[in-house]
């Protein structure tokens, strides 16, 4: 109730306030000779103001004017995501329509306006003032028809256009300098590609450029004047990739790379010098990795992600000798190992076998096919994996298939003498056989200590395999440590068995317990 009276309190004070200034309008010699037109505005304003007043502390009192601040402006950042299909500026406007309070919070965050999506330009006008100086991030078809006040306050850079004559219309403004300006993509809208040879500088200062992204549009090489480049995506037609050799050979400071180019590489630098980036940390290369990769010098801890749609690729064609040196790849920590049906387009399936090596200065990602039809044998040369300490292998199934993929793992257990951990993830039952088996010779990774079955189907299938494995390692002084199942599949009366036996073999007991 307290709540309640101090209101009405507030109210009979404002009120009597009012009355107080209506008098003084007429002042004190005059308050009994106000006319009846004058008491009826004096009474219309006072209703006014007390109606006002009322809905004010009604207002007041609503959830929604109960939350803070710091959450308002929190619920505006997340109300909507800054795509093209769905557009920021829709719902951050509603949103200041909600009340007085919540227009006057969310209006006075300037960071909350600094997205100018592809929005008509009378809205984008309230977005640049609301921004005030800080940084934009433009995301635009290919119209910027705004002043070069706020041309200069661009971050970050992101156009869509249609052909040449838009990007050439969007380059003529922004010849200007930008020291903000930090990232910029460029994409050609649908399955279009275009070179454009006679564009005006972008930007006088390309220096403060740190990511660049290309789809579907090539540029001249004096256009490409990037020097302090971290990240460059790159998605065109072999015919045009010839001008971005030289633009990764001048930014040595390149950390992440993602080229993507369909049809045949023609380029005049046939005997190019090796490119060198020491920083790189990842690069992602689809269907030019032969010729991209024996063209650089790579750190053996680069994360390297290869995807060719074309022939089989063996492991000495996707990384030539020219690369550092693939013997770089042998200190490594870890390896995972993941094979996967799926369906070419001859309507025969292929085993691609994806393997990630966990190196002791960052990742080693490789992906190639080994080949077509039937069962392959995996051949971990020229790769060495004396330093491997743990080993994941995870089977998933794109494509019912009733083969069953027959993987003989033999060479690369014996290639992994220092193997610790083994992780069986999502495996089938029908590759029991093929993964375990190795282990009955004692002699194959003498060092194996922890065996994880991650939900792999058919679990007491793979119990009853190991089983007797792990007896035959601990009469040999080959104990294993730790066998760990998945916790929802430990409820099963039978995985509860074999669990309770293998606390008999293990060298420590207490050991046998869920992932």
């Amino acid at each position: 109730m307290s709540g309640h009276s101090d209101a009405y309190t507030a109210l009979e004070q404002h009120i009597a306030a009012l009355r107080s200034e209506a008098l003084n309008q007429f002042g004190e010699n005059t308050q009994d000779s106000l006319s009846i037109s004058d008491i009826d505005g004096l009474e219309f304003s006072l209703e006014q103001n007390v109606g006002r007043m009322l809905r004010s502390l009604r207002n007041s009192r609503q959830p929604c004017n109960r939350i803070p601040p710091e959450v308002i402006t929190r619920i505006a950042h997340y109300c909507s995501s800054p795509t093209f299909d769905t557009p920021w500026y829709t719902c951050l406007l509603k949103s200041t329509h909600l009340c007085h309070r919540w227009r006057e919070i969310i209006t006075s965050c300037p960071s909350l306006w600094t997205l100018i999506l592809n929005q008509p330009l009378n809205l984008a006008s309230i977005f640049l003032e609301r921004s005030g100086d800080l940084p934009l991030n433009v995301h635009t078809m290919y119209r910027l028809c705004y002043e070069s006040a706020h041309l200069r306050r661009i971050k970050t850079l992101r156009l869509r256009a249609y052909g040449h004559r838009e990007l050439s219309n969007v380059f003529s403004r922004l010849t200007i300098p930008s020291p903000v300006i930090t990232e910029v993509a460029i994409d050609m809208v649908g399955d279009t590609y275009e070179y454009c040879p006679c564009l005006p500088p972008l930007f006088s200062d390309m220096s403060t450029i740190r990511s660049l992204s290309l789809g579907g549009v090539s540029f001249s090489a004096q256009f490409l004047r990037f020097t302090s480049l971290t990240s460059f995506s790159l998605h065109i037609p072999g015919a045009l990739f010839s001008p971005f050799l030289d633009l990764l050979a001048a930014n040595p400071a390149l950390e992440f790379i993602s080229i993507s180019v369909w049809g045949p590489i023609t380029t005049e630098q046939v005997d190019s010098p090796i490119i060198t980036l020491n920083n790189l940390i990842s690069i992602h290369c689809r269907d030019a990795a032969e010729f991209l990769l024996s063209r650089l010098s790579l750190p053996c801890s680069t994360l390297i992600q290869i995807e060719d749609t074309g022939p089989p690729l063996s492991l000495s064609r996707t990384l030539p000798t020219p690369i550092t040196n693939i013997r770089h790849l042998a200190q490594i920590d870890s390896l995972s190992l993941t094979t996967t049906t799926v369906l070419t387009c001859s309507g025969q399936p292929m085993d691609s076998h994806r393997f990630t090596l966990v190196g002791r200065c960052g990742p080693v990602d490789i992906h190639w096919v080994v080949g077509y039809g039937g069962p392959r044998e995996f051949d971990p040369q020229p790769l060495s994996f004396d330093y491997v300490k743990e080993l994941t292998i995870a089977h998933q199934t794109s494509l019912e298939c009733p083969r069953a993929s027959k993987l003989d793992l033999s060479p690369l257990f014996n290639a992994t003498r220092r193997l610790e951990v083994l992780k069986l993830c999502s495996c089938l039952p029908a590759d029991c056989h093929s993964i375990l088996s190795p282990f009955a010779d004692n002699r194959t990774c003498p060092s194996l200590h922890t065996v994880e079955i991650i939900n792999c189907s058919g679990q007491v299938q793979w119990l009853s395999a190991l089983l007797p494995i792990a007896t035959q390692r601990r009469n040999v002084g080959l104990a294993l440590r730790k066998v760990l199942v998945s916790p929802h599949l430990s409820a099963d009366l039978l995985v509860q068995k074999y669990i309770r036996e293998f606390s008999g073999v293990l060298s420590d007991p207490t050991e046998t317990d869920n992932v």
